[in-house]
């Protein structure tokens, strides 16, 4: 039960959800024009127009950058019962700053193929697994929230036995510490397949990198990129912005 604050793209899975989400509880959802999702002024004002019984928002990591670097912006996000935030990898560092300001806020994982969030920090939902192919991997989704198809197309990513293979490469860690692949446990996105650099025979995801750059107290940004070398194939090469 509760409120929605559309801030994100109706055309996009998750931002269809929230109405969805909203119109299922029985309330009207208050939505904003499509530029104004990323200004924290106006993200600050259209919460003050919220006054369901519980309120809610879903954004993505751009947004809650520059709402934590807008103090109205933050208070204000901070009063919602709930943020979700997704539709890529969030950098700890992130999910750090804006708990310790007080916002509730959880990671969401999930993609048109699933019909949207799927996972919540890291553990899905009932009747949902999530399992790590071992060669790849990838994270394969199994449960009945996954598309049965595509119009007019056919992909092995979505597999007879109702699995979706994605393309995002992860890691699930059981209770205790220990990683494994059997679906029991928490999930870490750690990157896109297409993102890895294979360098000296070897895989790197530039996402576990940027974020191990991004948490030193230098460094305000980090992007990580491979160029060709004589010797590795491709060398791994940080682009930083420092504070």
């Amino acid at each position: 039960p509760g409120q929605w604050l559309l801030a994100t793209p109706p055309s996009h899975i998750a931002g269809l959800q929230v109405l969805l989400r909203t119109i299922r509880a029985g309330e009207a959802p208050v939505a904003m024009e499509l530029d104004d999702g990323l200004r924290p002024g106006a993200l600050a004002e259209a919460i003050g127009d919220m006054n369901g019984r519980r309120r809610y928002t879903s954004v993505v990591p751009l947004q809650l950058r520059r709402i934590l670097d807008d103090a109205a912006a933050t208070e204000a996000m901070a009063s919602l019962d709930g943020v979700l935030v997704g539709g890529q990898a969030t950098a700890p560092e992130l999910l750090a700053r804006a708990r310790a300001a007080g916002i509730t806020v959880l990671t969401t994982y999930g993609s048109s193929e699933t019909s949207g969030g799927m996972a919540y920090d890291g553990v899905p939902l009932d009747g949902a697994a999530l399992i790590i192919e071992e060669d790849s991997g990838r994270i394969v989704i199994t449960g009945p929230m996954v598309a049965r198809g595509y119009r007019n197309v056919d992909s092995p990513d979505l597999r007879p036995d109702g699995g979706f293979r994605t393309s995002d490469v992860g890691r699930i860690t059981r209770p205790g510490g220990d990683a494994g692949g059997d679906g029991t446990g928490v999930l870490t996105v750690l990157g896109r397949i297409d993102d890895v650099i294979i360098s000296g025979g070897l895989k790197f995801l530039p996402g576990p990198i940027e974020d191990a750059l991004t948490s030193l107290d230098d460094v305000a940004d980090a992007a990580v990129v491979g160029v060709p070398d004589p010797d590795l194939g491709r060398a791994v090469v940080a682009a930083v912005t420092l504070t």
